[in-house]
């Protein structure tokens, strides 16, 4: 999969997190739009936890790009979390459902993949190659994620499923439309993605 094929969008973003209910597991009870980060640093793909105290994000430092982990109950500079450490773009992390995990999209190995870390040990391995945009299924066994096919004579960005410990891998779709970004549903009954008008 050629690297261009993956676009990073370089708007000025900061991480703000919108709180239109309470955060009782963070314990938190606020509302309205609170900034959670002041420096200058690029920042991309916030993905929360599932028990709402910290934030999985990209930063963009020296032209590179590590995951980090915020606590929410301590929203400072000093305290992220550092969980990537490679001179390659490490982007689009995704807590697991039980929140032990993280995959995300790296091009490391010089071609974009899925790589699964695991919080507590801080293990990592590569589990899908060629491969970008992960999104998890409920229960944690399960995940989608965008590949690319060759539709007659042109590249198309597909969605595929796999399960996380097992080989063999599930093309979703069957009319080779492009979509990306798949996330699913909490009953995992239903998907939402983005799709191209045209394509």
């Amino acid at each position: 999969m050629p690297l261009c094929r993956l676009k990073i969008f370089t708007l000025s973003i900061v991480i703000i997190a919108s709180f239109l209910c309470s955060v009782v597991n963070a314990g938190i009870v606020v509302s309205g739009i609170i900034q959670l980060t002041n420096d200058k640093n690029y920042k991309t793909s916030p993905s929360w936890s599932p028990t709402g105290d910290r934030i999985a994000f990209s930063i963009k430092k020296d032209n590179n790009f590590d995951i980090y982990v915020l606590e929410l109950k301590n929203p400072s500079i000093s305290a992220y979390q550092r969980i990537t450490f490679y001179d390659k773009m490490d982007i689009e992390p995704k807590w697991s459902p039980k929140g032990d995990k993280i995959l995300f999209s790296s091009n490391r190995t010089g071609e974009w993949s899925i790589w699964c870390k695991d919080i507590a040990g801080q293990d990592e391995k590569i589990i899908v190659t060629d491969a970008k945009m992960p999104g998890w299924f409920p229960g944690g066994k399960k995940f989608a994620y965008v590949k690319e096919i060759i539709d007659g004579n042109k590249p198309v960005d597909v969605v595929w499923t796999k399960y996380i410990d097992m080989a063999g891998e599930t093309l979703l779709f069957s009319d080779n439309s492009e979509r990306l970004y798949p996330a699913c549903s909490v009953d995992g009954q239903n998907m939402a993605y983005l799709k191209r008008n045209g394509k």
